[in-house]
């Protein structure tokens, strides 16, 4: 019954854009708990999450998920069975599989630009500066929610009492969201420095 009601489900997040907002809010909620939940409740989350092949959460193409979502991937304190730990093993080992870097600061050639001009018409003046308007803001909200998602995962790191298998997975995040684009904040700069000096071999590598 409950891989049916996966499967329905995952349909349903496929066809529909952004209906996974229904559901991010709550998977967070129950991740980030400090106190006991019930352990079928985390597995239901960790297979959302996991998803299949037309449903991935994880790497969605949106600086907001990735801000909210995978510091509590990294620093959930449910996933203490090993039916847990290997769902979050599955879920990482997809996010390396899957995961592209997304562009910060999206720009259009001027090429891309005569191109669309000859597809369809130029922009009146009023039409330009509504979508630079746009464009502008929505560089800010990505760069606003990558320095904030760097600095929380690099909090983390300090601020929590993490397993050398969660430090792992922060070191991970990390490493796929280096950016040529937006300068490395000083934090992440840090716990890079501290992961060369660890005590495990595996993170020092």
């Amino acid at each position: 019954v409950r891989r049916q009601a996966q499967i329905y489900l995952f349909t349903m997040l496929s066809h529909f854009f952004f209906s996974h907002q229904i559901i991010l809010d709550r998977i967070i909620e129950l991740l980030d708990k400090t106190d006991d939940v019930d352990h079928d409740e985390i597995k239901g989350c960790l297979y959302i999450l996991l998803g299949n092949e037309s449903f991935f959460l994880p790497t969605k193409h949106s600086w907001k998920i990735l801000e909210k979502l995978w510091p509590s991937i990294a620093c959930t304190k449910h996933a203490r069975k090993l039916s847990t730990q290997n769902l979050i093993n599955c879920i990482m080992e997809k996010i390396y599989k899957r995961f592209n870097s997304i562009a910060i600061i999206e720009n259009i050639n001027d090429i891309s630009k005569q191109k669309a001009i000859d597809l369809w018409r130029k922009l009146e003046k009023h039409e330009l500066d509504l979508y630079n308007r746009i464009h502008e803001k929505r560089i800010e909200i990505n760069i606003n929610s990558y320095n904030n998602l760097m600095e929380k995962l690099a909090s983390s790191f300090y601020n929590h009492v993490l397993t050398c298998r969660q430090q792992i997975i922060i070191m991970t995040f990390m490493l796929f969201l280096l950016q040529k684009q937006i300068q490395i904040p000083l934090s992440c700069i840090r716990v890079m420095v501290d992961f060369l000096t660890h005590e495990n071999n595996d993170i020092r590598k």
